[in-house]
């Protein structure tokens, strides 16, 4: 698993099952002062259901610091390699889009949801995918980012996210 974060300089990462114990720090560092994505490598065999994120420092030394955007990326190493060719060939296009976005999954039964930032579920609905992609609109839709989860038959879930402009 991988995160995309642009933070403070030195930080401290925690995985864990329980809130309320975070045991010992499975990644630390620090981070050089641009605005590119920062990226944190967790080493291997590292594993929970939350995450803490402590950063110890600001880039220019004040008393706070500051995170945007959180990302994730995990392995997939529980399912067979057939499985785990389908997060490749999952996509939604375009981003930004203004009236209609595009998705394409493999072939099979999906039940969708579509969130906004403040988590509040904007849309839902079912997609039987036999096609290269499916068309959803969003023409209503308030001006902001959104989270679209897609879950199939099996219950492999297909997180995306885009901007509605």
């Amino acid at each position: 698993m991988s995160s995309y974060i642009c933070p403070g300089k030195n930080y401290e990462l925690y995985l864990a099952d329980n809130l309320n114990e975070w045991g010992t720090v499975v990644a630390k560092g620090s981070f050089e002062n641009n605005a590119a994505p920062k990226v944190i490598k967790i080493p291997e065999g590292k594993e929970g259901r939350y995450i803490h994120f402590r950063a110890l420092s600001e880039v220019n030394g004040n008393p706070w610091a500051s995170a945007a955007e959180f990302d994730f990326k995990g392995c997939y190493a529980g399912l067979t390699s057939t499985e785990n060719d389908w997060f490749s060939k999952a996509q939604l296009y375009p981003v930004p889009a203004s009236e209609a976005i595009h998705i394409s999954l493999q072939d099979g039964q999906y039940k969708y949801f579509i969130f906004n930032t403040s988590g509040s579920l904007t849309t839902q609905g079912n997609i039987l995918s036999q096609e290269q992609s499916v068309t959803l609109n969003i023409s209503s839709f308030v001006t902001g980012t959104y989270h679209l989860l897609a879950i199939n038959e099996k219950g492999i879930q297909f997180r995306m996210k885009f901007v509605k402009f």
